[in-house]
């Protein structure tokens, strides 16, 4: 049996650097199909489809090339189906149905007035204009963390502990307050410092009625010594000793946008001059599988900054909950409209950019709830049973997803990888049990793509795990090494054809290539640019490579 290549593309990316047309889509799809690749695979956007939506990106170049391409082409999705069919080569939407807004872009507020929505920190982020609809059916938090006069809680403390002996060098601290997280002030009145120990030290005396406050220390005192992970790192009190909850800005959007304009001028892409640069992001880390049990930080590293903004987030922004049936009935309509435009399946992926840190404390709303009926703990139906029915919900989405296509002669797919596999707390990604084994087992799905999961290292043994239970269930696997990360090592080819033979050998029907703007760059004239020139051979040879 033959080992099939295909290409993924993320269009939005594509579209960082140039518009496109007819002629330029065919070209590109023109050149994977050299490369050997049968199938291509385009995540989906819903920033995409909709000309009103263009508002809503939030990278320069894009809203430019996004409304050129539009006129060029009319809706996006149809047009690329049509280029790839006309070249004999299949087409797969990638679909990310928690993907409704974007946690990493912080717009200026006068941006955007279809997709405004307010998070923490008075962050406008990029979000559809679905999502602001169905803002109240996002993933809900844990109701005893938001209580009713959190908004009143003056900061009389704060607590600093590490998880060793060490000393914190207090010398030249800074505490900055602000009211809107733009205009921060200097705290300027007295406060004594309290060592408890060796390991904690406490901030005494402060009388801050501000919702966010950076603490800041001198670049000398920058010796990262005082660690702890961020659940133990930090607590805040009021006068009465009640601890207050808050948020994490673990970064400065002045850094985030410094980081992204970096970024894009490497790939010769314009920054955005519409992303907020004041402030703090706060209740975002930026990697999928973080959390505050996990995360290790410092009061003096070498940022100079921790930023903290009283209160917490009552959603997870941007993530619709599988609870709602509301919700349901928008992603089975979304697939609907894959299906409209041509495509010839449908492949499911969870995995999103909303990137908060405690998933674990979400998952409360009053579907979940409602559903349960075992036995209560404190007014809350126990973890495991609530675990269970969050699972259930989103493997009933799956099942109507594949009743859907395969009634219209397509097939569904589902992105499976080690990082669905966590059952313990801190392991489970978005705070969630996934039922991927029932998917393949039960024939919920016709195919699995192995993202982010290797054949050596670390996951290692759930590579093989998933790989043999689909291939006893006659599912094939494709198998998704992450260029956006392997093309970032110098031994980048190496690593490649590694995971392209491992693939084969395990008996895999494929390999896809993600994403592939890291290895091409339509320009604005027209050409295109072979970010890595070998990447082609080495597909091209691996596509003829027979699987066992």
């Amino acid at each position: 049996m033959a080992f099939e290549i295909i290409v993924c593309l993320d269009f939005y990316d594509d579209l960082l650097a140039a518009p496109f047309d007819r002629d330029r889509l065919r070209r590109l799809f023109e050149l994977y199909r050299s490369w050997g690749a049968t199938r291509l695979d385009w995540v989906d956007s819903p920033f995409l489809e909709a000309r009103e939506k263009w508002a809503s990106i939030g990278a320069a170049g894009t809203f430019e090339n996004g409304r050129r391409t539009y006129e060029n082409l009319g809706p996006i999705l149809p047009a690329a189906i049509r280029t790839a069919h006309a070249l004999g080569m299949r087409f797969h939407v990638v679909y990310k149905p928690f993907d409704h807004a974007f946690g990493g872009l912080f717009m200026s507020p006068h941006h955007s007035p279809h997709a405004r929505f307010e998070a923490l920190g008075g962050s406008v982020v990029s979000a559809t204009r679905d999502l602001v609809r169905l803002r109240h059916m996002q993933m809900e938090r844990h109701p005893h963390d938001l209580p009713a006069d959190i908004e009143s809680r003056v900061i009389a403390g704060i607590e600093f502990t590490s998880d060793r002996p060490a000393e914190l060098d207090v010398t030249g601290l800074r505490i900055l307050v602000s009211r809107d997280n733009g205009v921060y002030r200097r705290y300027t009145k007295p406060f004594p410092v309290e060592k408890r120990g060796e390991r904690t030290v406490r901030l005494r005396g402060l009388s801050i009625a501000e919702p966010y406050v950076a603490v800041t220390l001198p670049g000398e005192a920058r010796r990262e010594a005082f660690t702890n992970t961020l659940d133990r790192l930090v607590r805040l009190y009021d006068p009465s000793g009640r601890q207050i909850p808050f948020t994490y800005g673990l970064r400065s959007r002045k850094d985030w946008v410094k980081y992204l304009s970096e970024r894009r001028r490497r790939e010769r892409i314009k920054a955005d001059p519409t992303v907020s640069r004041r402030g703090y992001c706060f209740d975002v880390h930026g990697a999928f599988d973080r959390s505050l049990h996990t995360v290790r930080w410092s009061v003096d590293n070498s940022r100079g900054y921790l930023a903290l903004a009283r209160g917490k987030n009552r959603y997870v922004v941007g993530v619709l909950s599988p609870a709602h049936p509301e919700v349901q009935d928008l992603w089975l309509r979304e697939i609907e409209r894959f299906l409209d435009a041509g495509a010839d399946a449908v492949d499911l992926r969870v995995e999103n950019h909303a990137w908060p840190l405690e998933y674990e404390r979400y998952g409360f709303e009053a579907p979940v709830l409602g559903a349960c009926r075992s036995g209560r703990d404190g007014g809350f139906p126990a973890e495991a049973e609530r675990l269970r029915v969050r699972a259930q919900q989103y493997t009933a989405f799956c099942r109507r997803a594949g009743e859907l296509v395969r009634g219209r002669g397509k097939r569904l797919h589902a992105h499976v990888s080690h990082m669905l596999m966590g059952r313990r707390p801190g392991q489970r990604y978005m705070g969630m049990l996934w039922e991927w084994e029932r998917w393949i087992t039960e024939g919920i799905v016709d195919g699995v793509t192995l993202k982010d999961t290797y054949p050596f290292g670390p996951t290692e043994g759930r590579f093989r795990q998933i790989t043999r239970l689909a291939r006893r269930q006659g599912v094939p696997v494709f198998h998704c090494p992450n260029f956006n990360v392997i093309s970032c090592r110098d031994n980048w080819l190496e690593l490649m054809r590694a995971n392209l033979a491992a693939s084969a050998a395990a008996g895999h029907a494929g390999s896809i290539l993600y994403e592939s703007s890291r290895a091409t760059r339509m320009e604005p004239d027209g050409r295109i640019r072979l970010l890595f020139p070998e990447i082609g051979g080495l597909l091209r040879s691996s596509a003829l490579t027979p699987s066992a």
